[in-house]
């Protein structure tokens, strides 16, 4: 699984953190993405993620964003694939 913090019109945003539950997962500082492999039952709840985008008052400035939480839900562990 891998979730991926967009901004705005799809603006970039930097300095993106990564939480769960409210607790900070990781901060990244190159990167929007979060992967989990392997996906594991621990890895339900109630994600967001937080950052900065350009500023679309003052050039130059940046605007601290916050996503709307996500809910995960892994059901089973042990995934197979079918072709």
């Amino acid at each position: 699984m891998t979730l991926r913090c967009r901004g705005w019109q799809d603006k970039s945003v930097t300095v993106v953190s990564f939480y769960l539950e409210e607790k900070k997962l990781v901060r990244l500082h190159d990167g929007t993405k979060l992967s989990f492999y392997p996906l594991q039952l621990q890895h339900s709840g109630h994600y967001r993620c937080r950052g900065w985008l350009d500023s679309q008052v003052l050039q130059g400035w940046k605007e601290r964003m916050e996503s709307a939480p996500v809910t995960v839900t892994v059901h089973d562990e042990h995934l197979t694939m079918t072709s």
